[in-house]
């Protein structure tokens, strides 16, 4: 189960387009916005250590985060960012909004484990197709990972997840 760990103070923008954006990002921080079903998109600036830590935790983007901005807190997922391909710096963030009895429909990694008879003793080549799958939860039950067992799998069989 996963819990809130992350907070990130935010701050409202009132400026919006390519300009201001710059000059948020001159002032080191990340342009972002945050929105929501039901609601309109709101421009916030968030610190770029506040991105990496998001990615760097062990859920990586599916980490649910509690956003302030002006005093107000909502709990939001960092649905997509864009980074410079230069510096690898973050250069614009997107939050989503949720609420822990709403479902969403997210992507989680899918891992296999163990080593198949079929490599093992009789020369196969393993082929992943899925490397994440969409996964419909509440917020609060992202799972880190799903793990497929393919131990007992021999040659031209496989593995089926629904």
């Amino acid at each position: 189960m996963t819990t809130t760990t992350i907070t990130i103070q935010a701050t409202a923008r009132t400026a919006n387009g390519k300009g201001p954006a710059g000059r948020v990002r001159s002032g080191g921080k990340v342009p972002a916005i945050i929105y929501g079903p039901g609601e309109k998109g709101r421009a916030i600036s968030v610190e770029p250590k506040d991105i990496r830590a998001i990615l760097h935790s062990p859920l990586g983007g599916n980490t649910v985060v509690t956003l302030t901005v002006d005093g107000h807190s909502q709990l939001a997922l960092l649905k997509s960012f864009d980074h410079d391909p230069m510096t690898r710096g973050v250069v614009h963030a997107d939050f989503y909004s949720v609420a822990l009895d709403r479902q969403i429909t997210v992507q989680v990694p899918f891992v296999l484990t163990g080593k198949s008879k079929g490599i093992a003793n009789e020369g196969g080549i393993l082929r992943q197709i899925y490397r994440s799958l969409p996964v419909v939860t509440t917020p609060d039950k992202i799972p880190a990972k799903i793990e497929g067992d393919i131990s007992n799998l021999g040659l031209g069989e496989s593995l089926h997840v629904r």
